[in-house]
């Protein structure tokens, strides 16, 4: 498996625009043909997303959704996110 690990930051009070637009796209996350993705608000208008595949092929293949779907956040982000991937090691589910 393999990972996409996006690191966003919001500029300040805008985290709440941002999962506001994220919970709009929703549907669209099963687009990116991966097997699970997470959204983690770290606090401090930061947040932190992880989409699983089942390989960096795919994980390749879903980047023109990614950047799409990332684009749409630009005109609150305080810097544009890094998407960054790597060879998931454990993935357990209780």
């Amino acid at each position: 498996m393999f990972s996409s690990v996006i690191e966003m930051e919001f500029k300040t009070g805008m985290i709440k625009n941002a999962i506001e637009i994220a919970e709009k796209m929703r549907p669209e996350f099963s687009d990116l043909g991966c097997n699970q993705f997470v959204m983690i608000n770290k606090g401090n208008d930061k947040a932190i997303v992880l989409a699983i595949y089942e390989s960096e092929e795919k994980q390749q293949a879903a980047l023109p959704k990614a950047q799409e779907l990332l684009g749409r956040l630009k005109d609150i982000y305080a810097s544009m996110p890094e998407r960054q991937g790597g060879n998931v090691i454990i993935n357990e589910v209780y």
